[in-house]
């Protein structure tokens, strides 16, 4: 057997995750993750929030649930659960002095409202700036909520 296959199929890993097209914004920068193994993806658009998802439900030890009990242990048989979140409120994007960034959905005013309580008490020290996108008429609008006061200044 070719050594590239056998450590191919070793690999326990299936994910691929590139930028698409956002189906709401038609911004390219929408995450989509895809298992080529069990066919769960999670799409989400940095910019305005548009989420899709699909995951196949686990018990608290991270095995699949399974449809019926007595069948097999195959993809077929497990739980699956579709989430979609067709008209977010927003994005929200927080960048970390060290360069990484967290980008999350939206989904309504409810939660725009918790996230900036939220993000009043929260610990600032690792934060370089926490923003907001959204999709008004037809364009992103961001808007900066905090910027971490420059060193040089």
């Amino acid at each position: 057997m070719n050594l590239l296959l056998t450590k191919v199929k070793k690999c326990k890993m299936g994910t691929i995750t590139i930028n698409m097209t956002c189906p709401r914004c038609n911004e390219d920068r929408c995450n989509n993750e895809h298992n080529y193994k069990t066919g769960e993806y999670y799409h989400q658009c940095i910019y305005c929030g548009y989420h899709k998802s699909f995951r196949y439900e686990r018990d608290d030890k991270g095995h699949f649930i399974k449809k019926d009990p007595l069948k097999e242990y195959s993809l077929d048989n497990f739980v699956g659960k579709e989430f979609e979140v067709k008209e977010p409120f927003g994005s929200y994007k927080y960048l970390f002095k060290d360069g990484n960034s967290y980008h999350a959905t939206i989904a309504d005013k409810a939660a725009y409202d918790s996230r900036l309580t939220d993000f009043k008490t929260m610990e600032k020290d690792d934060i370089a700036s926490f923003s907001i996108s959204r999709l008004i008429d037809g364009k992103i609008q961001v808007t900066t909520i905090y910027e971490a006061e420059s060193k040089d200044a």
